[in-house]
C-alpha cells in the first residue's frame, strides 16, 4: 500500500502541473498580453490549416480551383460581396433569373463590414480591400476575445475565464477570425452590448444595437431577449430592485432594436422601387 501510495503521489503533482504553471504564468501577465498570445497561437494554427485546405482545393473540385492561396480563401464567398459592395455599391435595378424571380445580389449584405474594411485597406492602394478585410477580422477577433475575458473573469475566476478565450479563439470556427466575413465584427457588437447590459450601463447600447443592425441579421433576436429581460427583472423587482429609468431604458432599446431590425429592408425597397428587394 505505502509503495502504491508513492507512486500515486507524483502522478498527480504531475497532473496538476501543467494547470499550475499556466495560472502563474498568466497572473504575473497583463491580460491583454496572455490573451494576446493564445489569440496568435490559434491564428497560427488555422493559417496551417487554410495553407493545407489550398492544397487540396484543386483536388476536392473547389470552386478556386488549382493554384489557391490564402488570398483566395480571404475574399472568397461572402467576402467577394462585400468587396462588390465597396467597389459598385447597392444595385438600384435588381438582377432576375430566367423565372422572374430576384436572383442573389449586394442588397443581402449589409454595409458596415465592408466599408470599416475599406478604410482598413486605404494605406495598401488599389487591390488592398482583402487585407483590410483580413485586418478588421483579425483585430475584432482580439477584441472579442478581451471583451469575454472581462465578462467572465469576474463570474468564474480568472484561469477559468482564461480557458474560455483559449476555446472560443481555437473553436472549429476559428478561420472566421482571419477571413473577410463580418460575423467577427458583429460578435464585438454583440459582446460589448451584453457586456453593457450586464453591467447595466444601457447608453453604451444605443449605438451598438445600430452598428449590430447594419453589419449583419440578428438585431431582432437581440430586441427580443431584451423584452425577456425586462419581464425577468419585473417578476424579480422585489430582490433586484428594477428602476423607472432602467425600464425607459429597456423599452427604448427594444424599440431601436426592432427598428433598425427592419429598416434595412426598407431602404432595399425605397432604393429599388421593390418592396421585397431585400
Amino acid at each position: 500500500m505505502s509503495e502504491l501510495a508513492a507512486t500515486a503521489v507524483p502522478r498527480r503533482r504531475n497532473a496538476a502541473a501543467g494547470p499550475r504553471w499556466a495560472a502563474r504564468f498568466y497572473a504575473r501577465t497583463p491580460a491583454w498580453a496572455g490573451i494576446l498570445a493564445i489569440y496568435v497561437g490559434a491564428r497560427l494554427i488555422t493559417t496551417g490549416l487554410l495553407l493545407w485546405a489550398t492544397t487540396l482545393s484543386g483536388a476536392s473540385g473547389s470552386r478556386f480551383g488549382h493554384g489557391a492561396s490564402i488570398a483566395s480563401f480571404v475574399t472568397g464567398w461572402d467576402a467577394q460581396w462585400y468587396w462588390y459592395i465597396v467597389v459598385y455599391g447597392y444595385p438600384t435595378v435588381l438582377p432576375l433569373g430566367p423565372d422572374g424571380h430576384i436572383t442573389q445580389n449586394s442588397w443581402a449584405f449589409l454595409p458596415v463590414y465592408p466599408w470599416v474594411s475599406q478604410v482598413f485597406a486605404l494605406p495598401f492602394g488599389n487591390g488592398g480591400w482583402g487585407v483590410g478585410a483580413a485586418l478588421v477580422s483579425l483585430v475584432a477577433g482580439y477584441l472579442c476575445c478581451l471583451v469575454l475575458f472581462r465578462m467572465m473573469r469576474n463570474r468564474i475566476g480568472r484561469m477559468a475565464a482564461v480557458w474560455t478565450v483559449v476555446f472560443f479563439a481555437s473553436g472549429p470556427l476559428g478561420a472566421l477570425f482571419q477571413v473577410g466575413y463580418a460575423e467577427v465584427l458583429n460578435m464585438l457588437f454583440l459582446l460589448l452590448a451584453l457586456d453593457g447590459l450586464i453591467r447595466r450601463r444601457y447608453v453604451r447600447l444605443y449605438p451598438l444595437i445600430v452598428l449590430m443592425g447594419f453589419t449583419r441579421p440578428g438585431v431582432l433576436a437581440f430586441a427580443l431577449m431584451l423584452g425577456l429581460m425586462l419581464v425577468v427583472r419585473w417578476v424579480r423587482r422585489k430582490a433586484d430592485p428594477l428602476a423607472g429609468r432602467e425600464i425607459a431604458h429597456y423599452l427604448a432599446l427594444g424599440a431601436l432594436g426592432v427598428v433598425v431590425g427592419f429598416s434595412w429592408q426598407v431602404i432595399a425597397g425605397i432604393a429599388t422601387g421593390v418592396p421585397n428587394a431585400y
